[in-house]
Formats: C-alpha cells, sequence, structure tokens
C-alpha cells in the first residue's frame, strides 16, 4: 500500500500517493507556458456577472452544460443527492464541511492567517466587487484542496455560489480515483464538482506536459463559460511563482518572463485568480494538516527530469545565500512593475501605426523598427498573439529572428501567424495553423470569427478556404486581401462544396466579421 494511503483514502494531514503523469507544474495545477505572464486585471466581470460589495445582487442566468456544448470532455454532475461514490471513497478526516462549514469559525482557528490572508487577496483581485459565482480548479495536490477549503468559507461569508472543476486527464488508471477524491471532498462541503475529461491524451504527441497544460486551460474556461463563471480561482502558490522565476531565468526571459504569473489575468472570456501567490506551499500544508485534511502528491514532483523539479531543488540550495522563494517572488512582482510601465508605453506607440483590416493586423514597418527594441518586440508579440489567438507570447529567441527578417524585408511565420514583409508588415493567419479548424454554426471559428447566414441556408460548417476553395473564387484579386490571408481566412462550407467566401468575394447574402476594433486591440496591450 503507497505510503500515506489507509484502506478507505488519504490519511489526514498526509499526502496520498500519486502515479506520475509528467507534469511539471507543482501538483498539476495550471501554469502559464510561454514567454508572457499577462498583466493584472482587475475584477473583469460583466456587469451583470458581479455586484459592490453591501449592495444589492444582480441576476446571472443559469448556463446549461452539455456534451454538445463542449464536445472535448464529459461533464459529470457530482452533486449531493446522490453521490457518485461509495462511502469508503471519503478521506479519513470525514465530513469536512462539519469542521469548516461555519465562515466564523476560521476567525478564531489558530491558522486563521490564511484564510484572512485569502479575503484580503480576493478584496484586491476583485477590486471591491463579488461575483455571483466563482468557479475553483481543484487537482487534488495539496495546494488547490487548501484554496477549496479556504474559499469555500469566504463564499460562505459573501453569499457567493461555489463551484469546484477537476481535471482528469485520463492517461492512467490513478486519474480517475484523484478525480473521485476531489468530488468527493467538494460534495462534502456541499459544493458542486464538474469532473473534466480530456479524451484526446492518447492521441497528443511531443510535449504531453504541454498538450496536458493547454488541455486544463481550454476544458475549464469552456466549463466556466458553460456555468456562468465570470471568475474562476487557481492555486498556485508563492514556491510555484519562484520556481517559474528561475525556469525562465533558465532560458533567457525578458522582463514579461520574469513577471511570471499574474495575480489576475482574463483569457478565454474568464478572469482567472490566483490568490495563493504570496502564500509559501508549505503553509497550506500545515492548514490542511491542523484541520485533519488529505491531499493528493504526485511523485513526479521528485523526477529530476522535469524542468521544475530542478527548479524546486536549486531553490533549496539557494536558500542560505538569501535566495529564497519569498525574495524571488518579491523580484518577479518588481518585474510585473516594470512590465506594465512597459505596456503603457507600447499602448502609446500603437495608436499611431497599428491597424486591422479584415482580421489582420497592419503595422508600420520603418516606424515599428525604429523603436527601441523591447517596445518592437512587444507589439510585433502582440500582433502575432491577435491572430494567432492565443495568450502567450512567442519565445524571445524566435522573435528575435523574426525581427532580424524583417529588418532585411524577408516575411517569415511564427506562432501560427503568417507575417508578409512590405512598407505594411502584413499579420495574417498561417493556413497550415488552421486547415482543420471546424465550426458550427453559431460556434466562433479559430476562436475569433463569426457567421452571419441568410435565412434558409441549410446545413453549413466554417473551415479555411485554403488553395482548392479560393480557385472557386474568381473576384478574389478584387477584394485587395493577399492570397495568404484569404486561404488562411474562414469560408462556409457543406461537406466537400464551397457555398460562400465573403473575404474573397463570394457569396454576397453571408457576412464573416469579428468583434474586435483596433481600440480593442491597443487595449488588449495592458493586459496581455
Amino acid at each position: 500500500m503507497p505510503e500515506g494511503q489507509g484502506a478507505d483514502g488519504p490519511k489526514p494531514g498526509r499526502p496520498a500517493s500519486r502515479d506520475d503523469l509528467p507534469l511539471d507544474a507543482g501538483e498539476g495545477a495550471l501554469h502559464d507556458p510561454g514567454d508572457c505572464a499577462p498583466g493584472h486585471i482587475g475584477a473583469g466581470a460583466p456587469e451583470n456577472a458581479s455586484r459592490q460589495s453591501g449592495g444589492s445582487a444582480v441576476g446571472l442566468s443559469d448556463s446549461g452544460v452539455s456534451d454538445s456544448v463542449l464536445p472535448e470532455y464529459v461533464l459529470p454532475d457530482f452533486g449531493l443527492s446522490e453521490p457518485p461514490f461509495p462511502e469508503a471513497d471519503l478521506p479519513d478526516a470525514g465530513r469536512i464541511a462539519a469542521r469548516i462549514s461555519d465562515p466564523q469559525a476560521s476567525s478564531s482557528h489558530p491558522d486563521a492567517a490564511l484564510p484572512d490572508h485569502v479575503a484580503r487577496a480576493m478584496h484586491g483581485l476583485l477590486a471591491g466587487t463579488v461575483p455571483l459565482r466563482l468557479g475553483v480548479a481543484v487537482s487534488g495536490g495539496g495546494d488547490s484542496v487548501a484554496l477549496m477549503l479556504v474559499l469555500h468559507g469566504w463564499a460562505q461569508a459573501h453569499g457567493v455560489a461555489l463551484h469546484v472543476a477537476t481535471v482528469d486527464h485520463g492517461l492512467r488508471a490513478a486519474a480517475a480515483q484523484e478525480a473521485a477524491f476531489v468530488a468527493r471532498l467538494a460534495a462534502d462541503l456541499g459544493l458542486p464538482c464538474a469532473v473534466l475529461r480530456w479524451t484526446q491524451g492518447g492521441a497528443a504527441r511531443g510535449n504531453l506536459q504541454g498538450a496536458a497544460r493547454a488541455a486544463r486551460y481550454r476544458l475549464l474556461g469552456a466549463w466556466a463559460q458553460a456555468a456562468g463563471l465570470s471568475h474562476v480561482a487557481l492555486g498556485h502558490t508563492q514556491d510555484d511563482q519562484a520556481e517559474t522565476f528561475l525556469m525562465r531565468l533558465a532560458r533567457g526571459s525578458g522582463v514579461d518572463g520574469l513577471s511570471c504569473m499574474a495575480a489576475a489575468r482574463q483569457a478565454q472570456g474568464v478572469v482567472w485568480l490566483r490568490p495563493l501567490l504570496e502564500v509559501p506551499r508549505a503553509a497550506l500544508r500545515d492548514h490542511l494538516s491542523a484541520r485533519g485534511v488529505g491531499w493528493v502528491d504526485d511523485p513526479s514532483n521528485d523526477d529530476t527530469r522535469f524542468d521544475r523539479v530542478r527548479a524546486r531543488q536549486a531553490l533549496a540550495a539557494l536558500a542560505p545565500l538569501g535566495l529564497d522563494a519569498a525574495g524571488l517572488a518579491q523580484t518577479a512582482a518588481r518585474m510585473a512593475r516594470a512590465r506594465g510601465a512597459l505596456a503603457q508605453t507600447a499602448f502609446a506607440a500603437a495608436e499611431g501605426m497599428l491597424r486591422l483590416d479584415r482580421g489582420d493586423v497592419l503595422l508600420d514597418r520603418a516606424a515599428l523598427m525604429a523603436l527601441p527594441d523591447d517596445l518592437r518586440d512587444r507589439l510585433l508579440a502582440h500582433a502575432l498573439c491577435v491572430v494567432g489567438n492565443t495568450p502567450y507570447r512567442p519565445r524571445l529567441a524566435a522573435l528575435h529572428r523574426l525581427c532580424d527578417r524583417l529588418a532585411a524585408g524577408q516575411g517569415d511565420t511564427l506562432h501560427g501567424a503568417r507575417i508578409l514583409c512590405g512598407a505594411q508588415l502584413r499579420i495574417t493567419r498561417e493556413w497550415q495553423a488552421v486547415r482543420a479548424a471546424v465550426a458550427a454554426p453559431g460556434q466562433r471559428w479559430d476562436g475569433r470569427w463569426q457567421v452571419a447566414a441568410p435565412a434558409g441556408a441549410g446545413p453549413w460548417e466554417v473551415r479555411a478556404l485554403g488553395p482548392a476553395g479560393l480557385a472557386l473564387c474568381p473576384e478574389w484579386r478584387a477584394t485587395g486581401l493577399p492570397r495568404p490571408s484569404l486561404i488562411a481566412g474562414p469560408a462556409i462550407w457543406r461537406d466537400a462544396r464551397l457555398i460562400a467566401a465573403p473575404l474573397a468575394g463570394l457569396g454576397e447574402n453571408w457576412r464573416i466579421f469579428t468583434t474586435e476594433t483596433e481600440s480593442d486591440v491597443r487595449a488588449r496591450l495592458l493586459s496581455h
């Protein structure tokens, strides 16, 4: 029997064992890949999804969750009425709800420092507003379990409906058991829990860690939107921040990368909150142990094949020199402030040189190349992120290679985008990046494009136009868009038949558009 695990589940205050899914993110939580940590966002909730502290509640309509809306995973509803797991699957801590359901109890508890800290952090992150609903992502590890417990008390005190989600990657047998553990903890607190099952893990190639991390964000983002959640809390800690800093320092990251993880950021229509970034991991374990609550540990956290494990070991070795997690996290915070100042400057520079043209981003090449290197890199990376519909910047070395080619008057491809070099740089989607993308009616294609169909259009779907489709559009040159933009752009198909390609001048009764404006794109410089 694995250490720390009894016949009926994890022992109070001790981790259960976990098979080694190779996740490089501490307890397997969500970590930001890439070289950019998006900037701080305030409350970020839609007007009808939040209320001012002490004010009256404003309703938010309930959203049903179905497989047709969320095709990539299964969402069983783990409510209290019909528990999905037998009583034996409960941790030995027993009924957790009986211990912490009273929101006043934490204030008198010896370890009340953690609930108090989270309450202050949430107040700051939400800028004085309180969402009607809040999501929390829980892997079963100590960090996220502690966050769920503390947020349970916070949510009760503020009248917030707390929703839990956990991701079952389906790559090993223990994953389902860990999801069951999280669902049982949530049920014990009277919280709804959605188990999000990644059904495509077996087909992942190359960087499995990166694919699993991206899938977690994608699944959680879709779950949050379908469930009407404007905010989702994540369990990243001070130790995670310091480890991320060391990893990015090792690969030569600049100001953005060394800013590490933002306490709040907006992506996929959701505001992601990290209220534990100033809390040491050990303090969370102490909090759980004091309450007799178990958690699940990942043995890959000791596997030195992974960068994050080596960074964690390096932190321990550097601590005697004063380079501890708290100090590195403070440095990351200072870098984030510097990043904010640079973002303001880039925003001002974009006013005169950035334009949109039917989904493409245009940049004045001479003005861009005359900017200081950091501002040039920032604007160019931002344009690539807009067109590629990704919150993460390309690696700095790749960006510099692109700049060298642009200075020589040559175009290139990077980050799912194609860059056409002229007096105006045109950044458009790369066809290979979207050739397999499909959207049904009512869905956004490639995360950006929407379709307005004529009445009685019949069945259709959105796919990239492609070279073969462009050959069916005799008037495409009159549109003024270059061939690369058109073949990577959206078109309306019915099976193998091209119905319309409005960007290429085919199908006058159809309309394809993005809702973003130039002002929107420039404003995102301040938050990405």
